[in-house]
């Protein structure tokens, strides 16, 4: 919620994507409404399968249509994951290709010039490497969760 308030008092737009179970979806389309973006928020689906993939690409769908709109906009992606991914996007993929899969969407992401905060939310003494290395596709940063205190993690995104 801290995220969401920052974004409209900036007056950002903030959208929301969701991947659990076995695809991602827009749970919130890009907007400044900050009541919105709380029921949204609340009502996220949490638990399941990862289609971490499925979710990045959603993303990157809704930023690309967000640029149509507006050419000018500078669009941040920030990934709030614990590295799970365990659903390709690409179904005919076995298991064990699902992270190279991951990363070949995330360097294609990172060539359309979109900023990108990773952050992780695995607990720190079992840090992913999957989140490390999708940072670094995206061409993004890569942040643990536990070493923000307090606000930095809202001033972080407030001043990217």
């Amino acid at each position: 919620m801290g995220i969401l308030t920052t974004a409209y008092q900036k007056r950002y737009r903030v959208g929301l994507i969701s991947f659990c179970d076995e695809s991602a979806e827009v749970v919130l389309q890009p907007t400044s409404s900050v009541t919105l973006a709380r029921r949204s928020l609340h009502s996220l689906p949490v638990g399941g399968a990862t289609p971490f993939a499925h979710g990045l690409m959603k993303a990157w769908q809704v930023i690309r249509t967000e640029r149509i709109k507006d050419e000018d906009i500078r669009p941040l992606l920030v990934v709030l994951s614990d590295g799970e991914a365990n659903v390709p996007y690409d179904s005919t993929l076995p298991q064990s290709k699902i992270r190279g899969e991951l990363m070949q969407i995330g360097g294609q992401i990172g060539k359309d010039n979109i900023a990108a905060l990773v952050i992780e939310t695995r607990p720190l003494r079992e840090p992913s490497p999957t989140m490390q290395n999708l940072a670094q596709a995206l061409g993004g940063t890569y942040y643990h969760s536990a070493t923000f205190k307090n606000q930095d993690l809202l001033r972080t995104i407030a001043d990217f």
